[in-house]
């Protein structure tokens, strides 16, 4: 006797209501055709290049004999900052930040910065009874001890040491003396910045906190270009940005880790590029932009031995984008 095989297929019922595949679900009152977003567009790059990170100059004490001294005079909001031999210097005394004047001038920006102000003390003759009391005679190793000194940094550079490709750069660590309103340097880097911008941004490395034992330490890149409109990072800490970057010239550090990445752009006016010598190095597609914006991207994998860096330019046609 023969025996049939049946398979009972399982039916599977849904409920709910029925729904029309053939038919977008979308709201019949809106408009059909995707509207473009309203705003400024993002400027394009016209010029790009990658520039030899590792080969960066780095940053070294210097036996340049002569510090740049800087000079404060008059109360904060009226305040003057004069650097000597003509160079032109950032200070940093705490949180506060000051700028000498030089041949670019100064940011149009610059206007909202309050400079501090410093007041000299009348500084007493000397007297047979003290002979040494002019504060002049006062030894560098022996200033971090007297009260009334504040710590301080300042950066300077030469209008005469800079050329398309490179410029000259000396770093300061010392104090402000605030009864004579004068800095004392107690130490001294220089270096050669390389254009990675020919003419306009100028770049060299830093070794922070270097260990004694290994020589190893946190190293940074420091870019020099001329005022800025305005300027942000991935890289710069809070307090860094706190500080305004307008003013004579402008100096960005970032942080360059393995396994890390950091981006820099800044927007410039061109009135102050002209200022500062570097339109020269722009092409036509330039031409009308009321500002420039360049971007500085630093990436290094943490398969890769050295970081990979690279800057673009473009034109920004209208305002500045805030």
């Amino acid at each position: 006797m023969s025996r049939t095989l049946v398979l009972l297929l399982p039916l599977v019922i849904g409920c709910g209501p029925t729904y029309d595949f053939a038919q977008p679900s979308f709201n019949e009152n809106a408009s059909k055709v995707p509207e473009p977003i309203t705003g400024a567009r993002r400027p394009q790059a016209t010029q790009r290049s990658s520039f030899d990170y590792a080969s960066l100059p780095l940053i070294k004490p210097s036996t340049i004999p002569k510090a740049v001294t800087m000079t404060l005079s008059g109360s904060t909001g009226g305040a003057a900052t004069r650097a000597s031999d003509g160079y032109v210097a950032m200070l940093d005394v705490g949180s506060q930040r000051n700028f000498s004047e030089g041949p670019w001038g100064l940011s149009a920006q610059a206007t909202g910065i309050t400079p501090f102000g410093c007041a000299p003390l009348e500084i007493p003759a000397p007297t047979p009874a003290a002979p040494s009391g002019a504060l002049n005679d006062i030894p560098i190793a022996n200033l971090t001890k007297r009260p009334g000194d504040l710590a301080a940094t300042w950066v300077a550079i030469h209008p005469n040491h800079k050329k398309p490709r490179s410029f000259e750069v000396l770093e300061h660590t010392g104090t402000l003396d605030n009864a004579r309103c004068v800095t004392r340097a107690t130490e001294i880097s220089s270096v050669t910045a390389v254009g990675v911008v020919p003419g306009i941004l100028y770049a060299y490395r830093r070794c922070r906190d270097a260990s004694p034992t290994t020589g190893s330490c946190e190293e940074e890149l420091v870019l020099i270009g001329p005022p800025l409109e305005w300027v942000t990072s991935t890289g710069e800490t809070v307090d860094k940005h706190l500080r305004p970057q307008l003013g004579s010239f402008s100096r960005i550090v970032v942080p360059v880790r393995p396994s890390t990445a950091a981006s820099i752009l800044v927007h410039i006016r061109q009135s102050e590029l002209f200022k500062w010598g570097g339109a020269n190095v722009l092409d036509g597609s330039f031409e009308g932009a009321t500002s420039i914006q360049l971007t500085c991207d630093v990436v290094w994998a943490s398969s890769d031995p050295a970081p990979l860096a690279s800057v673009s330019v473009a034109a920004v046609s209208g305002p500045a984008l805030r």
